[in-house]
């Protein structure tokens, strides 16, 4: 009588599950084979995605149209390697680098060191805000100097003040 009743909760919970499906419009193959999936315990229950991870930000950057200002069409990247080869200069490390700041927030940089004929070094990069889930892509915001020197490490501290950590006697 009790497996006979689960049965009949479990056969009337996928009816609800079709029929939601079925008010907010034409079911999908891909949903009804989902959940077809799931009653039978194959179906997993979170699909990750490629896109949710820092090299899915920096490649979602990558490919995203060219900024408005800069009178290029083309994706982000044409457009770097434009400004790069427009440079008079030695251009020198270029790197894309990533940190994600939410579950789907990402902060793409891309930074590279222009050295000039006198041998001066100078910091030059751009920043975007991506938020994966939407696929939206913000910026890119010119990086001063001054912020691309920053050590992103932590120092560590004790009540305050700055440690080396080979001071240290623990």
């Amino acid at each position: 009588m009790k497996s006979k009743l689960s049965s009949i909760v479990q056969a009337s919970m996928i009816n609800c599950g079709l029929l939601t499906l079925a008010a907010c419009g034409p079911a999908l193959v891909e949903d009804v084979d989902y959940i077809e999936h799931r009653r039978n315990g194959s179906a997993p229950v979170f699909q990750s995605s490629e896109l949710n991870s820092i090299d899915g930000a920096i490649e979602l950057v990558q490919e995203s149209p060219a900024p408005d200002d800069a009178e290029f069409d083309g994706t982000t990247l044409a457009w770097i390697d434009q400004l790069r080869q427009e440079i008079d200069h030695t251009v020198m490390f270029p790197n894309w680098e990533g940190q994600r700041k939410g579950a789907h927030q990402f902060t793409v940089r891309y930074v590279h060191i222009e050295i000039d004929f006198d041998y001066n070094m100078e910091h030059v990069g751009f920043e975007w805000h991506v938020d994966t889930m939407l696929k939206q892509v913000d910026g890119p915001v010119a990086l001063v100097t001054e912020e691309l020197k920053t050590d992103s490490r932590e120092i560590p501290t004790l009540n305050g003040l700055d440690v080396i950590p080979e001071t240290l006697d623990l």
